[in-house]
């Protein structure tokens, strides 16, 4: 990965914690997919509740602001695709995603009932509708609007 990209990266993360009196581990991550041209970067912080905020509310936030200022700084569009976590809040929340969605699976399969999950974002929803698409046993559909919009897991028919 370019060391100019790190450096330009970590002295926007370093100007924002400044403000927070944090000062973040920063570690990389990019892509193996040369396609996806992802690059990952998770904070270590002593105190990551605030940051991270309520299902990862001020996170989701940090990330949005991280990745504007770093477009901005750069002279043009270079196609990096930057995702922001803290103490790998998104990385655990993911697996537990995953869990979720295939518990609700084995109960719909179980009980021959729908199970409607909790409100997630965009983000949250395509990963369990990913983890359930090859399921045969059952389908899945999002309904609900804005904030409450939600996942229903139902048997298929």
């Amino acid at each position: 990965m370019d060391k100019g990209l790190q450096q330009s990266i970590r002295k926007i993360i370093k100007k924002i914690f400044s403000f927070l009196s944090e000062d973040p581990k920063i570690s990389f991550e990019k892509s193996d997919d040369p396609k996806d041209n992802i690059l990952s970067l998770n904070l270590e912080v002593k105190d990551p509740g605030i940051l991270i905020g309520y299902d990862g509310m001020n996170l989701i936030a940090l990330q949005h602001i991280t990745r504007i200022i770093f477009k901005r700084s750069m002279n043009e569009d270079d196609g990096v695709h930057l995702l922001v976590d803290i103490n790998d809040y998104k990385k655990e929340r993911t697996a537990r995603l995953k869990e979720i969605a295939r518990g609700a699976a084995k109960q719909v399969v179980a009980n021959n009932r729908l199970v409607v999950l909790s409100p997630m974002n965009s983000f949250e929803r395509r990963l369990v509708h990913l983890e359930l698409a090859e399921n045969e046993e059952v389908t899945t559909e999002s309904f609900g609007e804005g904030e409450d919009r939600r996942i229903v897991v139902r048997p298929q028919r």
